[in-house]
């Protein structure tokens, strides 16, 4: 069975069963993520297939009142992340208040799946379209800095390298991946956009074309990349938020559970 033959598969399995796709609620909403998302794949990349899926309404209000507590999002006890992986195949599927929690916090490897193009929504309901309309809320100066962070995470891992020329692939994909965490946060302090094609082509290139003497000159430039990326976060510090607005967000999670049980 070729992948994607099993990515097809999955797509039919969870359009007839999406009952049966997961043991402890309704699929809502399924994505494939990554490098294949980002366009930056090759023929040996993973599959990362992101979703989320709709407990019941005993499991997500098991308290007196629901108004005061939604187990997974405001109880620190949550029914978390279902987790697979087979071959090149990586499956994670959060409920959706623990996912929701997950983006109010400004995670960005979550947030991801929410902006992901049409063409890579394996599967939605009227909950994972309402998601992907509301979205914008979790485009914050907080996530802006995330993907910062990160991005000088992989900077420093990919100088550490001692022998770059030697360790080629692990130094390609340390910068690609730098990169496009740079380019995320300029697109969210520039537009209040997040497109993971954004720069597909440079990406791409970067990977799997570009000499190491190039990247490392590109490299050279990161630290006046960064105050671009700062000096304007400061200078629209009007049009955008420093961070998710939690009550927002309960908002549309409480809305979400009533469009999923059509109920409440």
């Amino acid at each position: 069975m070729t992948n994607n033959t099993l990515l097809k598969d999955i797509k039919q399995f969870v359009k007839s069963s999406p009952k049966e796709f997961c043991d402890f609620g309704d699929i809502c909403y399924l994505t494939l993520s990554g490098s294949r998302a980002y366009k930056t794949s090759n023929k040996d990349s993973d599959y990362d297939i992101r979703g989320i899926f709709v407990p019941s309404l005993r499991q997500i209000f098991p308290f007196d009142d629901p108004k005061l507590n939604i187990f997974g999002f405001d109880s620190p006890t949550q029914l978390k992340t279902i987790q697979e992986t087979h071959l090149n195949l990586d499956l994670q599927i959060h409920s959706i208040a623990h996912y929701l929690a997950l983006c109010a916090k400004a995670s960005p490897n979550v947030i991801e799946s929410l902006f992901v193009d049409k063409a890579n929504v394996i599967y939605t309901t009227d909950v994972g379209d309402y998601l992907r309309r509301n979205r914008k809320m979790f485009l914050t100066k907080d996530l802006a800095k995330t993907f910062l962070a990160m991005g000088d995470s992989h900077f420093d891992k990919a100088m550490n390298i001692e022998d770059k020329v030697k360790e080629e692939d692990k130094f390609r994909k340390l910068v690609c991946t730098q990169t496009r965490c740079y380019d995320n946060a300029w697109q969210i302090v520039s537009s209040g956009e997040l497109k993971l094609n954004h720069i597909s082509e440079l990406l791409q290139y970067t990977r799997y074309k570009a000499k190491v003497s190039d990247l490392l000159k590109c490299m050279s430039l990161i630290d006046e990349e960064k105050r671009v990326i700062l000096r304007h976060m400061e200078v629209n510090q009007r049009e955008l938020a420093d961070c998710v607005d939690k009550n927002k967000v309960r908002a549309v999670l409480l809305k979400a559970i009533h469009v999923a049980h059509n109920q409440m």
